[in-house]
């Protein structure tokens, strides 16, 4: 019998909280992290069949990848791998077809590692096999690489500050790691997502402090700002959104919140503003309006011709909100 499973997203199991024909249910007792993108969970409900999407929205439940689900998704993924072992493997005299086929290289092991992530795929299910193909492809410097870009990537998109302890017992196949720990560690330390590290090599551990834009989900929200401050920058924001639209051709239209705020400030040339305020102000607020949660892939939150009208949208929604407030509070002190 084929079993469909679900998350209780919002509240724990109880009268009127799922459809009541499941057939199996859990409880975590209190809200925890059930994926590797941070989201969190009361329990599981399990069916015989297929919850409708309106049953779905009504009860606020996330369908779990199922089984079958995930053994698609690796299939999917070994292809790309071999994919991404022909190309290193091609031999090319042209530098500038090299310099290509290094990108598409790189481009394809980030699909693979963004496949794995979105497809909730722990290390200890796939690495072994994605690990050791890699491996016989690549020759010393390049899996140095790799494993400095890959640990990077998977620390900075599992932790929820921006802080995080790496250890090489998180990956079963790990003799690479161990035996060339200390130049992986050089590698790490020329990534510009790393603000600081320390290293301990006896251990084989890495404790990374990663720079605050890399990290979508941390800001810092006790701000000393007032609301009218608050509404200038969303508003300048928002026309800055608007503009590089304007401008830019449809088919070329993608960016990302971190990108957009970094222009955002260089273009208005506030340099006399404290860069962290107004980073977290922004980060704060594209996290209240859901747009983080809603398009966070890895450590970007990708702003494309499919969503630039809805963040516009979003943040008019709340300068209009604030702009209320304002207005409600200057009554009340009349």
């Amino acid at each position: 019998m084929k079993k469909y499973k679900y998350y209780l997203l919002h509240r724990p199991l109880d009268i009127g909280t799922a459809p009541n024909d499941f057939i199996e249910s859990s409880s975590f007792g209190i809200k925890q992290r059930v994926l590797k993108d941070g989201t969190e969970a009361w329990g599981t409900v399990t069916y015989d069949r297929k919850l409708t999407d309106e049953e779905v929205k009504k009860f606020e439940l996330l369908e779990a990848i199922s089984e079958e689900k995930k053994q698609e998704a690796i299939k999917d993924i070994q292809n790309l791998d071999r994919i991404y072992k022909d190309l290193i493997e091609l031999p090319f005299n042209d530098k500038s077809i090299n310099i290509l086929m290094d990108k598409m290289s790189t481009l394809i092991n980030k699909e693979i590692v963004k496949q794995l992530s979105k497809s909730d795929i722990t290390h200890k299910e796939y690495e072994e096999i994605v690990d050791k193909n890699i491996l016989i492809s690549m020759n010393k410097e390049e899996a140095i690489r790799y494993y400095a870009d890959k640990i990077v990537y998977d620390c900075i998109t599992d932790c929820t500050e921006n802080n995080r302890i790496f250890s090489v017992d998180e990956y079963k196949n790990n003799n690479f790691i161990v035996e060339n720990f200390a130049e992986i560690v050089k590698r790490i330390n020329l990534d510009e997502k790393v603000n600081d590290m320390e290293v301990d090599l006896k251990k084989k551990e890495i404790d990374f402090i990663f720079y605050l834009e890399y990290c979508p989900h941390y800001y810092q929200d006790d701000l000393d700002i007032s609301n009218k401050e608050r509404i200038e920058h969303l508003e300048g924001f928002k026309n800055y959104i608007s503009d590089y639209k304007a401008i830019t051709p449809s088919r070329w239209f993608r960016t990302n919140t971190r990108e957009a705020i970094q222009g955002y400030y260089y273009n208005e040339r506030m340099y006399d503003e404290n860069k962290d305020v107004v980073y977290n102000l922004l980060r704060e607020e594209l996290n209240k309006i859901g747009f983080v949660n809603k398009y966070l892939d890895g450590y970007n939150v990708t702003i494309n011709v499919d969503n630039v009208d809805e963040l516009i949208n979003q943040l008019e929604e709340r300068i209009n909100e604030l702009k209320i407030t304002l207005e409600e509070g200057e009554i009340e002190n009349e």
